[in-house]
């Protein structure tokens, strides 16, 4: 069994039972990092089945992908603009109150950039099965907290929302027309999948030092502390000003998740395949 979440992000006692009931039954289980397998050995004590790291797969371009006009003609947003990149589902272990904190002194010391925070909220609105399950989870409250703090700063901090869920096309294209995208998660126990799809796209990822998120960076300046924003806003700030640099960034940060193409990671699990039959 793969386990994503070593750690769940949701609240439920009798979710996280049963989830250990069946993890136990497993004859191997895969994480995507180091971090995530001791998170996985501390929660199942004793009884865990052997833990194998196996990093989360992505399928890097060849080089950095260009932003076409098309593309800000479907976002509405303006070329003349540099753009920073959220996206995934908007939730509170994600760091966004830390980003908009940074922001702040971002767009003080910058005019010409604006920071697009695009995902859902999981906040049950899709009908009553969602609500109950948002209710479960306890992710009702936390969503009616982000949303207010999101509308509230974006009208006067240069702050693009686009709330909801997106498509293909337009994550693809928010990556392209994107200078830069980054995951200011607080904590995390194994890897992202948006950062894991900006990073194979060229788009360079500017992360906390949290769970496997570091294996994606080009380098360490591209890691920050998880929680601090003035860490955080420095980073940006400097990247940010540093145009050329962001340009060569793209095909370093392609030359960096390089071996996490999923060739190389179906062969590790056909190798693990093999040693348990």
């Amino acid at each position: 069994m793969t386990v994503h979440n070593p750690l769940p992000h949701e609240k439920s006692g009798i979710f996280r039972m049963l989830e250990d009931r069946l993890l136990r039954t497993a004859d191997a289980l895969v994480v995507h990092g180091e971090a995530a397998r001791e998170d996985l050995l501390r929660r199942l004590g004793r009884r865990t089945p052997p833990v194998h790291v196996v990093p989360h797969g992505l399928a890097p371009l060849r080089q950095p992908a260009p932003a076409g006009g098309e593309d800000y003609r479907r976002l509405g947003l303006s070329p003349a603009q540099r753009h920073v990149l959220l996206f995934g589902n908007l939730r509170g272990y994600k760091g966004l109150d830390v980003l908009l904190e940074a922001w702040s002194s971002v767009r003080s010391e910058l005019d010409d950039v604006a920071l697009v925070i695009a995902g859902r909220l999981w906040g049950g609105r899709q009908g009553i099965s969602g609500r109950l399950a948002a209710s479960l989870a306890g992710t009702g409250d936390e969503a009616v907290g982000i949303r207010a703090m999101l509308e509230s700063r974006a009208s006067r901090d240069r702050i693009v929302l686009l709330e909801g869920f997106q498509s293909d096309e337009d994550i693809d294209a928010l990556i392209r027309v994107s200078e830069l995208s980054v995951f200011p998660y607080r904590r995390l126990s194994g890897q992202s999948g948006a950062a894991c799809r900006a990073a194979a796209m060229g788009c360079p990822v500017l992360v906390s030092r949290v769970g496997a998120l570091p294996d994606l960076a080009i380098d360490d300046t591209w890691i920050v502390r998880s929680g601090d924003a003035d860490e955080l806003a420095r980073r940006l700030v400097e990247k940010l000003r540093a145009p050329d640099a962001l340009a060569d960034a793209g095909y370093l940060q392609l030359r960096a998740v390089s071996g996490y193409d999923w060739s190389t990671i179906a062969r590790v699990h056909l190798d693990l395949y093999r040693r348990l039959a």
